[in-house]
Order: C-alpha cells, then sequence, then structure tokens
C-alpha cells in the first residue's frame, strides 16, 4: 500500500511538471511570436524551440544544481558567508542600515519644507536648515 502511494504521487509530480513546463513553454513562445519578429525582424519560432529556449536559459543562468540551491551560484555562496557572521555584528550592520535610512528620510523630509526665496527676480534660491529635529 505504501510503495502504491509513492508511485502515484511520484506520477502526480511528474504530470505537474511537464504541465508546468508546457504552459511556460507556450508563454514564451506567444511572448516571442508577439514581440520579437515585429520589433527585430527575428523568425517566429514554435513550441519546441520555446522549449528549448527554455532549457538553454536554465542551463546558462540557473546551472544545474540539485534541488534546494536555487538562484545564481553566487547566492549561494553568499548566504554562506552570511551564515558565518556572529550576532553581535549582525546587529551592528542592522542598527547602521535603521540609522542610515531615517537619516535619509530626515534629509528628504527637510528638503522637502525649504522655502524658495527670489533673489531680485533673477534667480530663486532655496534656503534651508539642515539641523536634525531635537538638535538645536
Amino acid at each position: 500500500m505504501r510503495a502504491n502511494y509513492k508511485l502515484l504521487r511520484a506520477v502526480k509530480c511528474i504530470a505537474l511538471v511537464a504541465v508546468m513546463l508546457t504552459i511556460v513553454s507556450a508563454v514564451v513562445m506567444q511572448l516571442w511570436n508577439a514581440l520579437l519578429p515585429n520589433l527585430f525582424g527575428w523568425h517566429v519560432i514554435g513550441f519546441g524551440q520555446a522549449l528549448g529556449l527554455l532549457i538553454l536559459s536554465r542551463l546558462l543562468f540557473g546551472g544545474m544544481r540539485g534541488p534546494g540551491r536555487w538562484g545564481p551560484p553566487w547566492m549561494h555562496h553568499m548566504r554562506q558567508r552570511w551564515g558565518k557572521d556572529d550576532a553581535g555584528r549582525t546587529r551592528e550592520i542592522s542598527r547602521d542600515v535603521t540609522k542610515a535610512v531615517a537619516d535619509f528620510s530626515v534629509a528628504v523630509a527637510v528638503q522637502s519644507q525649504c522655502k524658495r526665496k527670489t533673489d531680485s527676480g533673477r534667480s530663486t534660491i532655496r534656503t534651508c536648515s539642515l539641523s536634525r529635529r531635537g538638535d538645536s
């Protein structure tokens, strides 16, 4: 009974992958045929060519890695490096990023509150107070 369940599950997974691959290939074919011949004068492609284009793009841009390692190869390397950071360093980086975002938002708010003054009608001069709130 358990073996039948595993076999049925495998067949369902294979069928789902085939259906999804068919749908994505059809979408790629329709997009290619709707856009590229008109824009660049390229040839119209068929379903098999769209499937081949998907496989080629997966090989070139995604690689042929095993399950659980999605994304470009550099992303896996960076996740490993980030995982080695100690908790203190992570908190320090988070605090620095939060402070930078807060400083930027204050600067944007100050800039939007700047007053415009005209200098004898010739040019427009902006006068701004760049002090932070709470600073005197």
